[in-house]
């Protein structure tokens, strides 16, 4: 096709992958002279799905032989107990959505090879040094011959904490010898990039006549999506132990359903301690 430099599929490179985890998981990259070429190019892609056994249900997922990503627990003091002294005892779930950071610059990035015969990669990146070692380590590239500039992040909130398609701009760039961008849209933006983990938050609360907490125990599950990038930790963050509380009991599981992920800050996990 007129305009087009290269078509990179699965077969051409470890990322790009042919088993599809989510809705918006690239499946080839067209490099082309101009956006519309690209996109022309990328319509007249033939692409052929099967569809695999699934999981969508978090319930489902924490079934044994299920994946499940991480699981921990923390307990301080008698909480039984607490909950004996307890004049009122309240417990409900609280469910937090999925959420797009929306900064107002969409993810972007160029690559290409300064006089040194360097690799620059200038992205709209908050983890520069960790986007380096990404990419060196899956194109075999030694760290000293690459540079990451994330110059301004235009609005990241945890969402640029780790490489998204600066991959896929380093390939190009690496066969082509030329420099290569790559823009998101904003449809592509909210349904490629990342996203906030969906909590579901079980909370059972004990309280003396005068207000004061005597216990919380909480039931915490985080879906962090196909890849679970961050989920660990963000799962962990979200068992706290409340501070105005006689005894506290926390659960924290990640499921891995097909959708995407989530970043810090905790709040999903922390809001049903507050409420």
């Amino acid at each position: 096709m007129p305009g087009v430099h290269a078509v990179f599929t699965h077969h051409d490179t470890r990322a790009l992958d042919d088993v599809v985890r989510y809705i918006g998981q690239r499946v080839a990259a067209v490099v082309a002279d101009t956006e519309a070429a690209a996109a022309e190019g990328c319509r007249r892609l033939v692409v052929e799905y099967e569809v695999l056994p699934h999981v969508l249900d978090l319930e489902e997922v924490m079934r044994p032989g299920i994946n499940v990503a991480g699981e921990a627990h923390d307990e301080v003091g008698d909480v039984e107990s607490g909950f004996g002294e307890a004049a009122v005892v309240y417990e409900e779930t609280f469910r937090t959505q999925r959420v797009q950071h929306a900064g107002l610059e969409t993810r972007s990035a160029v690559a290409y090879y300064d006089e040194d015969d360097r690799l620059v990669v200038r992205t709209s990146s908050q983890t520069p040094f960790l986007t380096r070692r990404a990419l060196c380590d899956l194109h075999d590239l030694p760290h000293d011959r690459v540079r990451v500039l994330p110059d301004r992040a235009g609005g990241g909130f945890g969402s640029e904490h780790e490489m998204i398609f600066e991959d896929i701009v380093v390939l190009a760039a690496i066969h082509l010898k030329r420099p290569v961008k790559l823009e998101y849209t904003r449809a592509e933006q909210l349904s490629g990039a990342a996203t906030r983990h969906p909590f579901t938050v079980r909370v059972k609360a004990g309280a003396k006549r005068d207000g004061s907490l005597t216990a919380l125990q909480a039931r915490i599950v985080a879906d962090i999506g196909a890849y679970g990038n961050h989920g660990l930790g963000v799962m962990f963050d979200s068992v706290v132990n409340p501070s105005a509380c006689t005894a506290a009991r926390a659960r924290s599981s990640t499921g891995t359903p097909s959708t995407r992920i989530r970043f810090p800050p905790p709040p999903s996990g922390v809001m049903g301690w507050t409420k």
